[in-house]
């Protein structure tokens, strides 16, 4: 009886080759073993299993960009969720993001949602904004005429001493003054003038002398600037009222000189001196003042016949206040 030696085994890529005869079917990579009846396959390329290597394993995510899943480890990133099997493998991009890989940041798109900051590529972009930029770097440009900022959600104001005309910040007038926060979306405005001043070629303007800028109250108007020309008014007279050396000059004149009816002419029972020194006193001493002491001090009997001959003229000028 004569032995034989076993033949050591060959790679086969057909399917159906057992390793019986000494073919073995053996792929991926994978190095053939053993000898005829107990062939074997190993050290199958990356990405391979099973006895022949003939299993694609699951695909495995990876950084490292030039991993494209022949060894069943794929590119995959920005939170791509990656599938497949060795020599297959893909990678589902999430929201944002495109391409092999997912490694394409998409371009961004607008939303109204206050919380979409544009890490997924949604970015809040409102009042009339235009969306650009790509994903995590998203912008908010050209916003309607009124508004600002990242999403064009804040509304523009005009600063103090600005007013809105025709939605922009215009520099006030001269010698008018606004406050700051007019809206430049809203409605025109206007700034005030100071009290007592009046609008002049749409320029604030002192109201000249003597004069104010009051309503129909007697409150005081600040007009709107710029605006029509307006004006101011003069101010009321005070009231006149005698001083009070005119009034008692006045009122001992009548006194000392008032008829009397039981003498059928002046009173001069007074020392007509004493009156005169009184007159004088409280502030007669004027031109009628110098007649009303003349007319006390002259005889009674000439201040009688005078009288008597129905000569008024001098006693009422004598009454004249001061």
């Amino acid at each position: 009886m004569s032995c034989q030696t076993l033949g050591a085994c060959g790679a086969s890529i057909d399917s159906s080759d057992d390793g019986s005869d000494g073919t073995f079917h053996c792929i991926n990579g994978g190095t053939v073993g053993g000898t005829t009846g107990g062939c074997t396959c190993t050290s199958c390329n990356a990405g391979y299993s099973g006895t022949s290597c003939q299993n694609a394993d699951a695909c495995t995510a990876s950084s490292t960009s030039s991993k494209d899943g022949s060894d069943g480890t794929f590119h995959c990133i920005n939170g791509g969720t990656v599938g497949g099997t060795a020599g297959s493998c893909t990678c589902s991009c999430g929201a944002g993001y495109e391409g092999d890989g997912c490694a394409g940041a998409s371009a961004c798109t607008a939303s109204t949602d206050s919380t979409k900051t544009g890490s997924d590529g949604i970015f809040h972009c409102v009042n009339g904004g235009t969306v650009g930029g790509t994903t995590t770097d998203c912008t908010c440009g050209s916003c309607d005429v009124g508004y600002e900022g990242a999403n064009c959600a804040s509304a523009s104001v005009c600063d103090a001493d600005f007013f809105v005309e025709s939605n922009a910040c215009v520099a006030r007038p001269s010698g008018a003054h606004s406050d700051a926060g007019d809206a430049v979306a809203g409605q025109n405005t206007w700034c005030v003038c100071p009290v007592n001043h009046h609008v002049y070629r749409h320029t604030c303007v002192s109201c000249p002398v003597g004069t104010r800028n009051v309503g129909s109250d007697g409150t005081a108007v600040r007009d709107a600037a710029p605006g029509v020309d307006t004006a101011c008014a003069a101010k009321p007279a005070a009231p006149t009222t005698p001083s009070p050396v005119a009034q008692n000059t006045t009122a001992a004149a009548r006194a000392v000189l008032g008829p009397d009816t039981k003498r059928g002419g002046f009173h001069g029972g007074i020392d007509a001196v004493s009156i005169a020194i009184a007159l004088c006193a409280i502030g007669g001493v004027g031109l009628a003042g110098a007649k009303i002491a003349k007319q006390l001090l002259a005889p009674r009997a000439s201040r009688r016949s005078r009288y008597k001959r129905g000569d008024r003229s001098e006693r009422q000028a004598l009454l004249i206040p001061l």
